[in-house]
């Protein structure tokens, strides 16, 4: 009976060892399949972390340029408000050199005006004296030489005239 109650107890040995080794299995199991669920966790919050640091690096980047653009805009805008403004300078001195040369021009032409009256007085007064000295050929030397004298203060009066009037 010995032996055979030891072959119960050894049976029974070997369920318990059974029941051990497969508790043992089923905790490493577990413990398995909870460390690839921490592991793949980790891995997505990685990839998460990553995927978000590229999209605000790319955000970022984006950001960047479309300032560097503005800015750049920005000065060409600038440089044109510049070329436009010193176009407008130019065209006024143009303007201005225009206007100075008709000015001159004008003066030029009041000049030649007031010239050509005072040559018109002057021949006037020339032919008003020599109608003067024509009929006064009948009358004697004296009389001539009064009418000449007559003709030629005339002649200087609109002369002076003439030259007050330009």
């Amino acid at each position: 009976m010995t032996n055979a109650t030891s072959g119960i107890d050894s049976a029974a040995n070997v369920s318990d060892v059974n029941s051990i080794v497969n508790s043992y299995e089923s905790n490493l199991v577990s413990q398995s399949v909870a460390t690839s669920n921490s592991i793949a966790t980790s891995i997505a919050n990685s990839v998460a972390a990553s995927e978000s640091a590229s999209i605000s690096a790319s955000t970022s980047a984006s950001i960047a340029n479309s300032l560097v653009q503005s800015q750049i805009s920005s000065q060409a805008e600038s440089s044109a408000a510049q070329s436009m403004i010193d176009a407008g300078r130019s065209a006024d001195a143009s303007q201005e050199a225009s206007l100075a040369s008709s000015a001159a021009a004008q003066s030029m032409i009041d000049a030649g005006r007031s010239a050509d009256a005072s040559q018109e007085a002057s021949l006037a007064s020339s032919a008003a004296a020599q109608s003067m000295i024509d009929a006064g050929r009948s009358a004697d030397a004296s009389q001539e030489a009064s009418l000449a004298s007559s003709a030629a203060a005339e002649s200087m009066i609109e002369s002076g005239h003439s030259a007050d009037a330009s």
